[in-house]
């Protein structure tokens, strides 16, 4: 038995792995494409209305940073979220 046996034996149980961790994502991608042709009149529901999603009042919103020795950059990571984030200005505290 030589090297290439055990690298092929190693990849294969690799791929094996892989392809078992991959079954629960068919699973649901075959449940939801099974559920869309059931019930095709459910698309329309599915569609987000942004008018009636504007007209919702805002709640708090929190917002998770990760700052690791990042002491440096913060305050420029805080000011693009408040600049590019679509939320009204009295929400940020």
């Amino acid at each position: 038995m030589d090297i290439a046996f055990w690298v092929q034996g190693f990849g294969f149980i690799m791929i094996l792995i892989y392809l078992i961790c991959g079954l629960d994502d068919l699973v649901w991608f075959l449940i939801a494409v099974i559920d869309r042709f059931r019930h095709p009149e459910k698309k329309d529901e599915d569609e987000m209305d942004f008018r009636a999603l504007r007209s919702t009042p805002p709640k708090m919103l929190a917002v998770v940073i990760a700052a690791w020795h990042e002491a440096n950059v913060i305050g420029d990571v805080v000011s693009n979220i408040i600049e590019t984030v679509d939320y009204p200005a009295s929400m940020y505290h």
